[in-house]
């Protein structure tokens, strides 16, 4: 044990080693220096527990707090830094030679509620003497409204067959008018277990892509819903939800589809011109596609002729004695894709050929005469 007393005026110098129970094990050290002064050598007089108060609307370079010290002699400060942010490092607060301590970065305070730190206050004479006040900064968050989407719902249409990765609409918040990028975009679990495999979304920037072809006949409209979150100290928070409601416009991709692929019908041989003997039916899966019909096949002399309705006609006289059945092809276009079938039309007699013989008979009658 040394007896301070007479140990006034020396200075001892050492180290501190730390050394934890790791595997492997790890350790570090730091020197020390102790100084004894004597009576006569007063250390500088401060308030060795400092508490300062802020708010986040600070800005750069503004005046935070001051050290106050009691001596006769002139001193400097230095602000000793821990090694984590709450503890100023990387530097957040600075101190002049007044002992004021200003602020020199804004967007750290935004982020961290409290920091410590130690200023050290020392004697300009040698040997230095000093003191230490333990300063605490608290900053006051002021609660602004949480961002939201910038639109409650989003209403877009794509057409179909549109390749993979083809953007759709990018979702994004809103803070105080303006857009930020701090927040991070997701599917609900409903609209990822139905969806995932025609919809994404960018994590970063909230764009929603394609992930395959959309089929209106399959599907007309899809309801997306995105979440926007935000992280609140080491938790991540859902701020806002829109939802995207995305319509599928048509492409002529379907053809024509006839009721049946085969007709069979029959039409009497003496039917006037007009005369409507069958009416053809389609369907189209695509919308508003108008379609039109005409025979491809079995009618070189034109005898026959469809409207655009589908209803088949005679334009010619007919002859059973010639052609008694006709076995057409017709085909319905919508413009650009074509389909067909196949009509059978019987031709029915008519009463329109007087008998013929064909040889002449020749009988011989024998009249008898009575006297």
């Amino acid at each position: 044990m040394i007896d301070l007393i007479f140990s006034a005026g020396q200075m001892y110098q050492f180290f501190v080693e730390a050394e934890d129970h790791g595997s492997p094990q790890l350790k570090s050290n730091a020197p020390i220096e102790i100084y004894i002064s004597s009576d006569d050598q007063e250390a500088p007089l401060v308030q060795q527990k400092n508490t300062i108060i802020i708010t986040e609307k600070r800005r750069v370079g503004d005046i935070v707090g001051r050290v106050a010290v009691v001596t006769k002699h002139l001193v400097d400060f230095r602000i000793i830094s821990g090694l984590t942010g709450d503890r100023n490092k990387p530097q957040t607060f600075a101190i002049n030679k007044e002992g004021e301590i200003f602020l020199l970065d804004l967007w750290r305070i935004q982020k961290l509620p409290k920091y410590e730190f130690t200023v050290l206050i020392s004697l300009r004479e040698n040997p230095q003497i000093v003191s230490h006040s333990h300063i605490t900064v608290l900053v006051q968050h002021f609660q602004s409204a949480l961002p939201s989407f910038e639109t409650s719902l989003y209403a877009v249409s794509v057409a179909e067959n549109q390749e993979k990765g083809t953007s759709v609409v990018q979702c994004r918040l809103l803070s105080d008018g303006k857009f930020i990028t701090d927040g991070q975009y997701k599917f609900d679990h409903q609209t990822v277990v139905k969806y995932e495999h025609l919809f994404e979304i960018n994590k970063y920037t909230g764009w929603i892509t394609l992930v395959s072809e959309l089929d209106r006949e399959t599907q007309e409209v899809y309801n997306l819903t995105v979440h926007a979150e935000q992280k609140s100290g080491h938790l991540t928070e859902v701020v806002s939800n829109t939802t995207v409601t995305v319509r599928v416009s048509d492409c002529n991709d379907n053809p024509p589809v006839f009721s049946q692929p085969q007709y069979q019908t029959a039409v009497n041989e003496d039917a006037f011109s007009g005369t409507v003997f069958l009416a053809l039916k389609t369907t189209d899966a695509d919308v508003n596609s108008a379609v039109n019909y005409f025979i491809a096949e079995g009618d070189p002399m034109g005898r026959f002729k469809i409207h655009n309705n589908g209803d088949m006609y005679v334009t010619k006289p007919l002859d059973r004695e010639r052609v008694a059945n006709y076995e057409l092809v017709v085909a319905a276009s919508d413009g650009a894709l074509v389909t067909t079938a196949k009509v059978n039309v019987e031709i029915l007699d008519a009463n329109d050929n007087a008998p013929v013989c064909e040889e002449v008979i020749h009988v011989n009658l024998y009249l008898l005469f009575r006297n």
